[in-house]
């Protein structure tokens, strides 16, 4: 588990450990993290959540709304497996911008919203070819 430093009551930093998200967010870096509601996630959002005793940041590539309450669905961009499937009292923020060599990028620009959409669009087709690869490979 990664330690958590607030900042103010809705930001907080959290330091990515492992390499789910990579290539676009590397082990090592810090995120800026805003408290959310979970109605206000959107698909491709950068998702950080508990699960048991640990924190996962993944991305959000789809969701549904069952008798009021969210689904999500989320997966690293390094993961070919199926989304994993959160409730929403799982939700701790969403990602807003990381820090990398002491200079802040945004991650609500429209460049950066576009881009995570595309990522969500083509994520599934990637890992069908890796896995199509692997087995002629075998």
């Amino acid at each position: 588990m990664s330690a958590i430093n607030f900042y103010k009551d809705d930001l907080f930093f959290f330091e990515v450990r492992g390499f789910s998200m990579w290539p676009f967010i590397k082990e090592g870096k810090k995120l800026i993290i805003k408290k959310i509601l979970p109605q206000e996630l959107k698909i491709g959002d950068i998702v950080l959540y508990k699960r048991d005793d640990n924190l996962v940041c993944h991305r959000l590539v789809r969701k549904s709304n069952k008798c009021n309450k969210y689904i999500f669905y989320l997966r690293g961009d390094n993961s070919y497996s199926q989304p994993e499937l959160i409730s929403e009292e799982m939700v701790l923020g969403k990602a807003i911008g990381v820090i990398e060599h002491n200079r802040i990028y945004s991650l609500l620009g429209n460049r950066q919203i576009i881009f995570s959409r595309i990522i969500v669009i083509i994520s599934p087709y990637i890992s069908r070819i890796i896995r199509l690869v692997k087995k002629l490979l075998l």
